[in-house]
């Protein structure tokens, strides 16, 4: 498991753009996995109606996991 309330994650906004009922964003993740502090790339998507989230899709590339975990 990525995240837990023992292994927290922080959450960096880079970028954040919304359009009718869809956010999407550019962050960085980091947390700490193997007792290595990684950083990851993220785009998230989600799609609003009302006060809501009803999708939420994250997007990333766990190449640069493993390479960041070696």
């Amino acid at each position: 498991m990525f995240v837990s309330p023992d292994n927290p994650a922080e959450f960096k906004v880079v970028r954040q753009v919304a359009a009718g009922n869809l956010v999407m964003n550019e962050r960085l993740d980091r947390m700490t996995m193997d007792d290595k502090l990684i950083e990851i790339p993220v785009v998230g998507v989600w799609e609003i109606q009302g006060d809501k989230i009803t999708l939420w899709r994250d997007y990333f590339d766990m190449g640069m996991v493993n390479n960041q975990m070696a």
